[in-house]
């Protein structure tokens, strides 16, 4: 009988140490799930940022072609 509790016991101890091991690698995994996320929330933003720094730059670019056309346009009307 005591070899029979002894063995249960062993028997629960071992899945107990599973159980903890296995939750100690879920717990691992989902706090690399957040990191990672994050690193992508980041990059989504980065992406963004510079599109619309893309955009601004081109809005630019056209801004400083009208400017100079009206300057000519300005120069000639002065001639």
């Amino acid at each position: 009988m005591l070899n029979d509790k002894s063995a249960l016991y062993e028997e629960m101890h071992s899945k107990a140490f599973l159980m903890i091991n296995r939750d100690q690698q879920i717990i691992e995994n989902q706090e690399e799930i957040i990191q990672l996320k994050h690193e992508i929330d980041i990059n989504i933003l980065e992406i963004e940022q510079k599109s619309a720094i893309y955009e601004l730059q081109e809005k630019l670019k056209d801004r400083k072609a009208q400017y100079k056309t009206l300057k000519q346009d300005i120069k000639e009307l002065e001639e």
